[in-house]
Protein backbone atom coordinates (compact mmCIF):
# COMPACT_ATOMS: atom_id res chain seq x y z
CA UNK A 1 0.00 0.00 0.00
CA UNK A 2 1.37 3.39 -0.55
CA UNK A 3 2.10 6.38 1.59
CA UNK A 4 1.78 9.95 1.51
CA UNK A 5 5.45 11.21 1.52
CA UNK A 6 6.17 13.43 4.28
CA UNK A 7 5.25 17.19 3.66
CA UNK A 8 8.33 19.11 2.25
CA UNK A 9 9.35 22.78 3.85
CA UNK A 10 7.97 25.09 1.97
CA UNK A 11 9.97 26.96 -0.79
CA UNK A 12 10.57 30.68 -0.63
CA UNK A 13 7.97 31.54 -3.26
CA UNK A 14 5.55 30.45 -0.61
CA UNK A 15 6.66 32.21 2.22
CA UNK A 16 6.64 35.04 0.37
CA UNK A 17 3.14 34.72 -0.76
CA UNK A 18 2.42 33.63 2.88
CA UNK A 19 4.43 34.29 5.42
CA UNK A 20 3.09 31.99 7.37
CA UNK A 21 3.21 29.33 5.45
CA UNK A 22 6.64 27.37 7.41
CA UNK A 23 4.33 27.93 10.68
CA UNK A 24 1.24 25.98 8.95
CA UNK A 25 3.43 23.66 7.67
CA UNK A 26 5.19 23.04 11.38
CA UNK A 27 1.70 22.31 12.47
CA UNK A 28 0.52 20.13 10.20
CA UNK A 29 3.70 18.16 10.93
CA UNK A 30 2.38 17.83 14.65
CA UNK A 31 -1.17 17.34 13.65
CA UNK A 32 0.92 14.15 11.50
CA UNK A 33 2.67 12.89 14.87
CA UNK A 34 6.33 14.38 13.49
CA UNK A 35 7.62 15.98 16.17
CA UNK A 36 10.82 15.87 14.74
CA UNK A 37 9.83 17.76 11.68
CA UNK A 38 8.11 20.11 13.06
CA UNK A 39 10.58 21.30 15.54
CA UNK A 40 12.78 21.60 12.53
CA UNK A 41 9.89 24.08 10.94
CA UNK A 42 9.63 26.02 14.02
CA UNK A 43 13.16 26.40 14.05
CA UNK A 44 13.37 27.50 10.27
CA UNK A 45 10.02 29.62 11.16
CA UNK A 46 11.77 31.11 14.40
CA UNK A 47 15.12 32.06 12.01
CA UNK A 48 13.03 33.50 9.62
CA UNK A 49 10.80 35.58 12.20
CA UNK A 50 13.53 37.26 13.62
CA UNK A 51 15.10 38.13 10.24
CA UNK A 52 11.80 39.60 9.37
CA UNK A 53 11.41 37.60 6.23
CA UNK A 54 8.42 35.27 7.50
CA UNK A 55 5.57 35.26 10.09
CA UNK A 56 4.37 37.83 12.37
CA UNK A 57 8.20 39.63 11.99
CA UNK A 58 7.92 40.03 7.99
CA UNK A 59 8.81 43.46 6.82
CA UNK A 60 9.65 44.65 10.33
CA UNK A 61 12.85 45.84 12.05
CA UNK A 62 13.14 43.15 14.62
CA UNK A 63 16.41 44.16 15.71
CA UNK A 64 16.02 48.34 16.12
CA UNK A 65 12.31 50.27 16.29
CA UNK A 66 10.42 46.57 15.81
CA UNK A 67 12.54 44.55 18.62
CA UNK A 68 9.32 43.50 20.11
CA UNK A 69 8.08 41.65 17.26
CA UNK A 70 11.74 39.09 17.63
CA UNK A 71 9.38 37.44 20.88
CA UNK A 72 7.49 35.40 17.24
CA UNK A 73 10.45 34.12 16.80
CA UNK A 74 12.02 33.31 20.53
CA UNK A 75 8.47 31.60 20.92
CA UNK A 76 8.90 29.55 17.47
CA UNK A 77 12.66 28.49 18.95
CA UNK A 78 10.20 27.41 22.61
CA UNK A 79 7.61 24.63 20.31
CA UNK A 80 10.73 23.54 18.32
CA UNK A 81 12.92 22.54 21.39
CA UNK A 82 9.54 20.97 22.99
CA UNK A 83 9.18 19.56 19.85
CA UNK A 84 12.32 17.55 19.66
CA UNK A 85 11.80 16.36 23.34
CA UNK A 86 8.90 14.60 22.18
CA UNK A 87 10.52 13.06 19.30
CA UNK A 88 12.95 11.95 21.97
CA UNK A 89 16.24 13.99 21.01
CA UNK A 90 17.08 15.59 24.05
CA UNK A 91 20.67 16.90 22.71
CA UNK A 92 18.78 18.07 19.69
CA UNK A 93 16.32 20.33 21.72
CA UNK A 94 19.38 21.54 23.84
CA UNK A 95 21.31 22.96 20.51
CA UNK A 96 18.03 25.10 20.32
CA UNK A 97 17.58 26.27 23.77
CA UNK A 98 20.93 27.23 23.67
CA UNK A 99 20.07 29.16 20.53
CA UNK A 100 16.97 30.74 22.05
CA UNK A 101 18.66 32.02 24.75
CA UNK A 102 21.63 33.39 22.80
CA UNK A 103 19.06 35.21 21.06
CA UNK A 104 17.56 36.18 24.46
CA UNK A 105 20.85 37.22 26.35
CA UNK A 106 21.49 39.75 22.58
CA UNK A 107 18.37 41.49 23.06
CA UNK A 108 18.50 41.51 26.81
CA UNK A 109 21.61 43.48 26.43
CA UNK A 110 21.77 44.85 23.33
CA UNK A 111 18.48 45.64 21.94
CA UNK A 112 15.14 45.93 23.95
CA UNK A 113 14.99 49.16 26.26
CA UNK A 114 12.48 48.23 29.27
CA UNK A 115 13.33 46.44 32.77
CA UNK A 116 10.25 44.68 31.24
CA UNK A 117 11.31 43.16 28.45
CA UNK A 118 14.56 42.56 29.55
CA UNK A 119 12.49 40.68 32.47
CA UNK A 120 10.88 38.65 29.81
CA UNK A 121 13.90 37.81 27.95
CA UNK A 122 14.87 36.37 31.12
CA UNK A 123 12.04 34.50 31.07
CA UNK A 124 12.89 32.77 27.95
CA UNK A 125 15.78 31.85 29.13
CA UNK A 126 13.81 29.95 31.98
CA UNK A 127 12.03 28.41 29.77
CA UNK A 128 14.64 27.24 27.18
CA UNK A 129 16.36 26.03 29.87
CA UNK A 130 13.41 23.82 31.03
CA UNK A 131 12.78 22.54 27.58
CA UNK A 132 16.86 21.86 27.01
CA UNK A 133 17.13 20.38 30.49
CA UNK A 134 19.80 23.14 31.26
CA UNK A 135 19.88 25.93 34.00
CA UNK A 136 16.17 27.66 34.58
CA UNK A 137 17.50 30.10 37.00
CA UNK A 138 16.28 32.64 34.24
CA UNK A 139 12.58 32.57 36.15
CA UNK A 140 13.75 33.60 39.39
CA UNK A 141 15.70 36.96 37.80
CA UNK A 142 13.03 37.22 35.57
CA UNK A 143 9.95 37.82 38.46
CA UNK A 144 12.78 40.10 40.60
CA UNK A 145 13.37 42.09 37.23
CA UNK A 146 9.38 42.32 37.13
CA UNK A 147 8.97 43.72 40.57
CA UNK A 148 10.55 46.61 39.93
CA UNK A 149 8.27 47.60 37.09
CA UNK A 150 6.24 50.77 37.50
CA UNK A 151 3.45 50.65 35.55
CA UNK A 152 -0.48 51.09 36.80
CA UNK A 153 -1.26 48.96 33.04
CA UNK A 154 0.34 45.86 33.35
CA UNK A 155 -2.07 43.99 30.89
CA UNK A 156 -1.05 46.01 28.25
CA UNK A 157 2.87 45.33 28.56
CA UNK A 158 1.76 41.66 29.03
CA UNK A 159 0.10 41.53 25.87
CA UNK A 160 3.11 43.43 23.96
CA UNK A 161 4.43 40.60 21.26
CA UNK A 162 7.64 40.24 23.03
CA UNK A 163 5.72 38.78 25.91
CA UNK A 164 3.05 37.37 23.94
CA UNK A 165 5.72 35.24 21.89
CA UNK A 166 5.96 33.18 24.78
CA UNK A 167 3.02 32.80 26.63
CA UNK A 168 1.01 31.40 23.41
CA UNK A 169 4.05 29.07 22.71
CA UNK A 170 3.89 27.57 26.73
CA UNK A 171 0.10 27.64 26.50
CA UNK A 172 0.26 25.60 23.07
CA UNK A 173 2.95 23.36 24.48
CA UNK A 174 0.27 22.57 27.55
CA UNK A 175 -2.22 22.03 25.32
CA UNK A 176 -3.77 18.35 26.81
CA UNK A 177 -1.25 17.84 29.49
CA UNK A 178 -2.68 17.96 32.92
CA UNK A 179 -1.11 20.84 33.55
CA UNK A 180 -2.94 22.98 30.73
CA UNK A 181 -1.81 26.82 30.80
CA UNK A 182 -4.56 29.55 31.10
CA UNK A 183 -4.15 33.62 31.45
CA UNK A 184 -5.68 34.14 34.54
CA UNK A 185 -3.69 31.10 36.17
CA UNK A 186 -0.12 32.30 34.60
CA UNK A 187 -0.78 36.25 35.70
CA UNK A 188 -3.82 36.24 38.51
CA UNK A 189 -6.34 37.96 38.58
CA UNK A 190 -5.10 41.50 40.34
CA UNK A 191 -4.22 43.94 37.41
CA UNK A 192 -3.58 46.70 39.52
CA UNK A 193 0.49 46.50 39.15
CA UNK A 194 3.73 44.86 38.11
CA UNK A 195 3.11 42.09 40.45
CA UNK A 196 0.48 40.88 37.43
CA UNK A 197 3.84 40.26 35.32
CA UNK A 198 6.08 38.45 37.83
CA UNK A 199 3.13 36.28 38.42
CA UNK A 200 4.28 34.07 35.11
CA UNK A 201 7.58 33.11 35.46
CA UNK A 202 6.78 31.85 38.95
CA UNK A 203 3.75 30.47 37.74
CA UNK A 204 5.96 28.67 35.38
CA UNK A 205 9.18 27.48 37.24
CA UNK A 206 6.64 25.39 38.85
CA UNK A 207 4.67 24.13 36.40
CA UNK A 208 6.73 23.91 33.07
CA UNK A 209 8.70 20.66 34.16
CA UNK A 210 4.88 18.72 34.51
CA UNK A 211 4.19 20.09 30.65
CA UNK A 212 7.57 18.66 29.80
CA UNK A 213 7.16 15.32 31.64
CA UNK A 214 3.76 15.08 29.92
CA UNK A 215 5.28 16.19 26.17
CA UNK A 216 7.88 13.36 26.92
CA UNK A 217 5.97 10.46 27.78
CA UNK A 218 2.96 11.30 25.09
CA UNK A 219 5.48 11.55 22.18
CA UNK A 220 3.81 14.74 20.90
CA UNK A 221 3.09 18.54 21.16
CA UNK A 222 -0.14 19.60 20.62
CA UNK A 223 -1.35 21.91 17.99
CA UNK A 224 -2.13 25.58 19.27
CA UNK A 225 -6.01 26.48 19.52
CA UNK A 226 -7.62 28.57 16.93
CA UNK A 227 -11.07 28.66 15.63
CA UNK A 228 -13.34 26.28 17.11
CA UNK A 229 -17.28 25.14 16.91
CA UNK A 230 -18.79 22.59 18.84
CA UNK A 231 -21.32 19.99 17.76
CA UNK A 232 -20.41 21.08 13.76
CA UNK A 233 -23.06 19.64 11.87
CA UNK A 234 -20.36 18.90 9.02
CA UNK A 235 -17.73 17.25 10.49
CA UNK A 236 -17.02 13.92 12.33
CA UNK A 237 -13.67 12.85 14.22
CA UNK A 238 -12.81 8.95 13.20
CA UNK A 239 -11.35 8.61 16.67
CA UNK A 240 -13.75 9.72 19.03
CA UNK A 241 -16.54 10.08 16.84
CA UNK A 242 -17.36 13.65 18.36
CA UNK A 243 -18.11 16.74 16.09
CA UNK A 244 -15.98 19.44 18.25
CA UNK A 245 -14.14 21.07 15.37
CA UNK A 246 -11.22 22.65 15.21
CA UNK A 247 -9.64 24.66 12.02
CA UNK A 248 -6.08 25.02 11.92
CA UNK A 249 -2.94 25.66 9.20
CA UNK A 250 -5.50 25.04 6.83
CA UNK A 251 -6.97 21.72 8.44
CA UNK A 252 -9.94 20.61 9.94
CA UNK A 253 -9.06 18.25 13.34
CA UNK A 254 -10.53 17.05 15.99
CA UNK A 255 -10.82 20.05 19.17
CA UNK A 256 -10.07 16.89 21.42
CA UNK A 257 -7.93 14.17 19.69
CA UNK A 258 -6.02 16.20 17.16
CA UNK A 259 -6.25 14.08 14.33
CA UNK A 260 -8.27 15.27 11.01
CA UNK A 261 -12.04 14.70 10.94
CA UNK A 262 -13.75 13.66 8.09
CA UNK A 263 -17.15 14.78 6.43
CA UNK A 264 -20.74 13.41 7.41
Amino acid sequence: MSQTPPERSPDPTQIEDDPRARRDAAIRALIDREPNRAGDLYTLAGRGTLAGLEGRGRDYDTLGADATRAGWGLGAFVLAAFCYRAAGRKTRATTRATEGIAVANDYRDSVVQTTAEKAAAEEYRGTFGVAGGIDTAGFDRAEKLYDTVETDDPVSIATEPFFEGLRTAVVQTSRHTPAQFEWDDMHGGDTSDASYLAGRPRYLNRRLPMVLDHVIDAGRVAPPRATTEHNNANWLCPDCNQSEAHWVAGEVICLDCDVRMIEK
